[in-house]
């Protein structure tokens, strides 16, 4: 269990890294600032509105 934690924080380290990156500031669908998805479709970040969006 205490490995499944330590790959979780690598996880979220990792992506909270790519967050910071200029591309990834707006969501990729409306612009919005600070998407809070990651969209495993198309490997991009979203917003919490075009999240629900099918």
């Amino acid at each position: 269990m205490g490995s499944r934690l330590k790959e979780d924080e690598r996880n979220e380290r990792a992506i909270r890294n790519l967050l910071k990156l200029p591309e990834n500031r707006r969501c990729i669908n409306c612009n919005s600032l600070g998407p809070q998805y990651v969209c495993t479709s198309f490997w991009t970040f979203v917003c919490t509105t075009c999240s629900g969006i099918q």
